[in-house]
């Protein structure tokens, strides 16, 4: 395997992009357990535990958002921050 920090920017930012969208992919499958957990809880009238998964569902939508970048605003993070390139080594 290459090292991570010795790819060029650009096939970095694309590669890091794409990893993102799949995990968009997964999260969204937590949320959608999240939401299933909260629902049947919420049929049984068990509130305060269907309120519990309803902010993990929010949480991991919030993740999903801020996860979800263009190689180009990759690409300009990295520019802005060199230091996530090489996995927070400073």
């Amino acid at each position: 395997m290459k090292a991570i920090n010795t790819i060029p920017e650009k096939e970095y930012s694309i590669c890091l992009s794409t990893a993102m969208r799949r995990m968009c992919k997964k999260l969204s499958a937590l949320i959608d357990e999240e939401c299933s957990k909260m629902q049947e809880l919420d049929n049984k009238g068990e509130d305060e535990k269907a309120l519990i998964h309803a902010f993990n569902a929010r949480a991991l939508q919030w993740a999903t958002y801020a996860i979800t970048l263009s190689p180009k605003e990759v690409k300009q993070n990295l520019h802005d921050n060199p230091e996530l390139q090489k996995g927070g080594e400073k």
